[in-house]
């Protein structure tokens, strides 16, 4: 394979716009990559996040994603209908819903994760094995931006 096509000389957009276009690149290049091994296109990234912290409430999972309840809620409503995540009451506070992932759900991620993890692995040969930087880059700015944006001030 051959690395990366360069970008384009094209006005300096900022790093939050750069990090805006470049998660739906490569959003649209994980859903290419399970189309082109016929696996369904399905909220893997959430379910990944409901796997590695379920169970886990939905106020929990919108903290931890930063989507809004409503979007959250849509994307949780399609795992749910695909049997990949049960939605379930707590067993500490009955009130409450829990969602965690099936065994359909695990199925599902064992067939995902791979390529994810092959994608990565080219990422990282392509960035000179720096990918690992990046991530903590992500995760620092994550953290910093998490708060800010942030529509609850109960919060």
């Amino acid at each position: 394979h051959s690395a990366m096509p360069r970008r384009p000389i094209e006005p300096e957009l900022g790093a939050c716009i750069e990090l805006a276009i470049t998660n739906s690149f490569v959003s649209a290049a994980v859903d290419r990559e399970l189309e082109r091994r016929g696996i369904s296109v399905t909220q893997a990234g959430l379910l990944r996040l409901i796997e590695q912290y379920g169970p886990i409430t939905p106020s929990e999972l919108e903290r931890r994603t930063g989507l809004a309840a409503s979007t959250l809620r849509d994307r949780t409503s399609v795992l749910v209908g695909s049997r990949y995540v049960a939605r379930t009451r707590s067993a500490t506070d009955g009130r409450s819903f829990v969602l965690q992932v099936t065994d359909a759900g695990r199925s599902y991620l064992a067939q995902v994760v791979p390529l994810v993890e092959d994608l990565e692995a080219r990422l990282d040969r392509e960035l000179g094995g720096q990918l690992a930087v990046f991530q903590e880059m992500l995760a620092r700015i994550r953290a910093y931006v998490a708060p800010i944006g942030n529509n609850d001030p109960g919060r």
